[in-house]
């Protein structure tokens, strides 16, 4: 339980601000946090995995606008992950500003 609580009200909040915001300055920022995500997903333990499925995708997919924007950086396996849930949208460029 303790990795899904700090990911739940440590990470998640992290992420929705750096999302929410929509600035280029956090693009590489954003490409860290979801590239360690991915990793989390190959990682061999399944209780990785299901962090991430669960406390972060789930998080993630609460808010559609704060899900397309993340698919953007989301690898394909975390994108896999959040498909089925809500309505899938491929990822579509950035907009400024």
């Amino acid at each position: 339980m303790g990795p899904h609580v700090v990911y739940g009200d440590v990470l998640n909040p992290y992420l929705s601000h750096l999302l929410a915001r929509g600035t280029s300055d956090n693009d590489a920022t954003l490409r860290r946090v979801f590239g360690f995500l991915e990793e989390m997903l190959a990682h061999p333990d399944p209780e990785y995995g299901e962090v991430v499925r669960t406390t972060v995708g789930e998080h993630l997919e609460s808010d559609p606008d704060l899900l397309a924007r993340a698919r953007v950086f989301m690898g394909p396996v975390l994108a896999e992950a959040t498909r089925d849930s809500v309505g899938y949208r491929r990822p579509r460029r950035l907009r400024n500003g």
